[in-house]
């Protein structure tokens, strides 16, 4: 099949949102829906809050890429259940 990450991929961002970092949110400091623990264990790097402020859609693709829809077999799955289940890898884990 075609992969159909690009697409997925902005449909996921547009519902991801841009930096937050509530006191309340578990997940801590994030920004197009990467939170900074996930970040720095992506790259191996401390990430700063200027580092996660200055993420971009470009630079956040590739670990969605790898963490999520390769998790998932995105590009083996069926239209539309492959946004699915790359989007409930996204919220609840692959």
């Amino acid at each position: 099949m075609n992969s159909t990450f690009d697409y997925a991929i902005k449909l996921l961002l547009a519902h991801e949102g841009g930096f937050v970092s509530h006191p309340k949110d578990p997940g801590g400091m994030t920004n197009l829906g990467v939170t900074r623990v996930a970040w720095q264990d992506y790259t191996g790097k401390i990430a700063s809050e200027a580092d996660m402020r200055a993420l971009t859609p470009d630079a956040v693709k590739p670990f969605y890429k790898t963490r999520y829809w390769d998790a998932v077999n995105g590009d083996k799955l069926p239209h539309g259940m492959d946004y699915c289940l790359f989007d409930c890898a996204v919220n609840s884990g692959a």
